[in-house]
């Protein structure tokens, strides 16, 4: 708070005059205040990030196709090439030959039996990560902040324990 003296000294070089016509006056004090803001650092905290290398075995499945083929002999004489076929999962391809007979016959020599099949294997391998890592470290702390947690000699000399 600031109090200004000469406001009140120039209301008191007057007095000589306060007593006109039987009325007194009387000199009021005025006082001022002044509030300001200042920012006030209570600490500073260190931030440290470190990034890690953490191996990991990462299984995946790998699928790829296998074709096997199973040669069937037949060796039937028949009267037209006879068509591809689909049973199941086998498709069956005829094969045939000409041969001279006194009468030339279509002689089914043997089909060709194909299995489709689905083979899945694994291959584990390392695979690198990374992983990022913080450490907050709190410093230089102001006194001023201790004082206000802490309690002060006299709050404790008369308080028994």
């Amino acid at each position: 708070m600031a109090v200004r003296p000469e406001r009140y000294a120039d209301e008191m070089a007057g007095a000589d005059s306060q007593f006109n016509n039987d009325k007194m006056v009387i000199p009021i004090i005025e006082e001022e205040v002044t509030i300001e803001k200042h920012i006030v650092p209570t600490g500073k905290v260190n931030i440290t990030k470190t990034v890690k290398e953490i191996d990991e075995i990462v299984d995946v499945p790998t699928y790829k196709g296998e074709v096997t083929v199973d040669r069937i002999p037949v060796n039937t004489f028949v009267e037209k090439h006879p068509p591809i076929r689909q049973e199941g999962e086998t498709m069956i391809i005829p094969v045939v030959q000409e041969q001279i007979v006194m009468v030339k016959k279509l002689l089914l020599v043997e089909e060709l039996h194909v299995h489709n099949r689905v083979v899945e294997s694994h291959h584990p391998q390392t695979v690198t990560l990374l992983k990022e890592e913080i450490e907050v470290v709190r410093t230089a702390q102001n006194e001023h902040l201790d004082n206000l947690t802490k309690p002060n000699a006299d709050d404790v000399s008369g308080k028994s324990l």
